[in-house]
C-alpha cells in the first residue's frame, strides 16, 4: 500500500511564486489531528459514492427529498458544512450554486452512464485504500481538491511539492483500475521549456519517462517553465479523468476517511 509518511522532507526550493500546495499547507486543515469516526455516517459503505453523490444531485441540485439514500440528518448537515468549507478553499472551481436551495453550493457532478459506472468502480477501490491509510488519503484528497486546475491538471511549482506528486502517482497505481493512469506534462513555448530531469528524479520516475508537452497557462512568466504537471487520465481515451475528479470531490465533502474502520496492520 501507499506510504504513511505525512510530512514531506525539506527540499531545496526553486524560483517562482508560492505554489497552490504551499497555500494548502498554510491552511488550517488540522491534518495532524486524529481522525474521528463519524457516529452518524454509514461505515465502510461500498456505495458511498452513489449514496452521497446521489444525495448531492437529487437534494442539493434538484431540491428533492431523498429518503432512499438513508442519510441521517446529522450527516446531511455535515456534508453541507464541508461543501461550504471546500468551496471557499478551492475558489469554487468545481462547485456551483444551487438553483433551488437558497445560499447552498454543491459539487458540480456531471457523470452519467458508463463514465459514472467507472467512477463507482474507482470509488470502491478508494474505499479499500482509505481503510489502509486514512491519514494519507485525507491529505491527498484535500490537497488535490485545493490544487487541481479547471483543466484537471495538478501543477507542481516547487520541489517541496514533489512529496505530494509522488504520493498522487502511487495512489493512482494502488487504485488498480485498468483504465486509470497518470501523465506527466512539461511546459514548452517556442525555445523555452521545462527541464524535466530534476522533476523526474524528485518524483521517483525513470529518466526516460514520456513527457507530454503543452503550452503553459501564462507563457510570459519564466517561472512557469520551472513547473511540471500531473494529469490523471483515462488511459483508453487519453483524456483527463472526470471520474477521478468527482470521486475526489465526493470523498472530500463526505469526509470519507471518517467513514471507515481502519484495517489493522
Amino acid at each position: 500500500m501507499i506510504s504513511t509518511v505525512n510530512n514531506p522532507a525539506a527540499l531545496p526550493r526553486r524560483k517562482g511564486r508560492p505554489s497552490n500546495h504551499d497555500a494548502f499547507r498554510e491552511e488550517k486543515y488540522l491534518l495532524r489531528e486524529e481522525i474521528p469516526i463519524l457516529p452518524f455516517a454509514a461505515l465502510d459503505d461500498e456505495i458511498w459514492f452513489e449514496r452521497y453523490g446521489g444525495w448531492v444531485i437529487r437534494h442539493l441540485r434538484n431540491g428533492l427529498d431523498c429518503p432512499e439514500f438513508n442519510i441521517l440528518p446529522a450527516m446531511e448537515q455535515h456534508i453541507a458544512a464541508r461543501i461550504r468549507l471546500l468551496n471557499s478553499a478551492t475558489g469554487g472551481r468545481f462547485f456551483r450554486e444551487s438553483s433551488v436551495l437558497p445560499d447552498q453550493w454543491l459539487p458540480d457532478l456531471q457523470l452519467t452512464g458508463v463514465r459514472r459506472d467507472r467512477a463507482i468502480e474507482l470509488a470502491q477501490a478508494m474505499l479499500i485504500v482509505t481503510r489502509h491509510d486514512q491519514y494519507l488519503v485525507r491529505r491527498l484528497v484535500l490537497e488535490y481538491c485545493h490544487a487541481v486546475s479547471s483543466r484537471m491538471l495538478v501543477e507542481l511549482a516547487d520541489y517541496s511539492d514533489s512529496w505530494f506528486g509522488r504520493q498522487l502517482l502511487r495512489l493512482v497505481d494502488d487504485l488498480a483500475c485498468s483504465w486509470l493512469a497518470w501523465r506527466i506534462k512539461g511546459f514548452r513555448l517556442g525555445t523555452k521549456q521545462s527541464d524535466p530531469a530534476g522533476w523526474l528524479e524528485q518524483l521517483g520516475l525513470p529518466e526516460d519517462t514520456e513527457i507530454n508537452w503543452v503550452q503553459p497557462h501564462n507563457g510570459e512568466s519564466d517561472a512557469n517553465f520551472d513547473h511540471i504537471g500531473i494529469e490523471i487520465i483515462n488511459e483508453r481515451t487519453q483524456r483527463a479523468s472526470r471520474e477521478f475528479l468527482e470521486v475526489m470531490l465526493v470523498a472530500a465533502v463526505s469526509d470519507l476517511w471518517s467513514c471507515v474502520r481502519p484495517v489493522a496492520t
